[in-house]
């Protein structure tokens, strides 16, 4: 425990707190990932599900703080952006409503394409983090049987 570095995120008070500032960003995006899909309302929350796929996004590049990369990964936020947004893509009466519905179709399209990149990256790290474990952990001695 204690500090690695100098920097503001290189010790172990300051990851805990960052924890703490995660938690709720994250359940309010996966709050807002969760659409109606009844035909009646199922345009309601379609703004708010798109802001929250963007801010997943934007929380989740490697450089950036607070980081969501490892908590949407495990928990399924990215395939709920995903599949949010593929519905959203889908209601071709909704995005009529726009003055420039090919715009707002590239833009989806754009956001399903870096929910995908995220997933993918995260999966990545997962994999090497997984690997790593793998290597570092001692064989347990089998008893004789």
């Amino acid at each position: 425990m204690g500090a690695w570095h100098h920097g503001p995120y290189e010790n172990d008070s300051a990851l805990d707190w960052m924890g703490l500032v995660e938690k709720p960003v994250h359940a309010a995006i996966a709050k807002a990932l969760r659409l109606k899909k009844t035909p009646a309302r199922a345009h309601y929350g379609y703004h708010e599900a798109i802001a929250a796929a963007q801010l997943l996004v934007d929380l989740s590049r490697k450089d950036r703080k607070p980081n969501l990369g490892y908590i949407a990964f495990h928990s399924g936020t990215y395939g709920m952006a995903d599949d949010a947004l593929q519905l959203i893509l889908k209601d071709e009466i909704w995005i009529g409503t726009w003055k420039t519905p090919a715009l707002v179709r590239n833009m989806l399209r754009t956001l399903i394409k870096d929910i995908r990149v995220a997933k993918a990256r995260e999966k990545k790290a997962s994999e090497r983090a997984a690997a790593r474990l793998v290597r570092v952990m001692p064989k347990r001695k089998r008893k004789a049987a």
